[in-house]
C-alpha cells in the first residue's frame, strides 16, 4: 500500500503545484521550477505542494522498499510450506503413522 500511495502523493503534490502556478507552461517550464518560489512560474504555495508532495512520496516510497525483503520472505516461507507439505507421506489412520511406499 505505502508503494501506491507513495506515487500518489508524489502526483498529487505535482497537480496541485500545477493548478497553483499562475505562469507554468510545460512546453516554457521544467516541473522542478514549481518548487522553487523565487522561479517566475512558482510561488511559495507550489513550493510547498511540489516539495512536500515528493519529499512525503519519498518517505512512504523509502519504507515500502524497507517492507520488501520482508514480504518476500514471507512469501517465500509460504510458497515453500505449500510445496513441500504435499510431499510428505500419506498418514495410515489405522496405525497413525505415516504409510512408507514398500507396505
Amino acid at each position: 500500500m505505502a508503494g501506491t500511495a507513495s506515487v500518489a502523493v508524489a502526483f498529487v503534490g505535482i497537480a496541485t503545484a500545477i493548478a497553483l502556478s499562475p505562469s507554468f507552461a510545460f512546453g516554457a517550464n521544467a516541473l522542478s521550477d514549481l518548487g522553487n518560489p523565487g522561479h517566475p512560474a512558482g510561488t511559495p504555495a507550489t513550493a510547498l505542494a511540489f516539495n512536500g508532495g515528493l519529499i512525503v512520496g519519498g518517505v512512504l516510497g523509502t519504507a515500502f522498499a524497507l517492507a520488501i525483503p520482508e514480504i518476500a520472505g514471507a512469501l517465500f516461507v509460504a510458497l515453500w510450506v505449500l510445496v513441500h507439505a504435499r510431499q510428505s507421506p500419506p498418514i495410515d489412520r489405522r496405525t497413525n503413522a505415516h504409510r512408507t511406499r514398500d507396505r
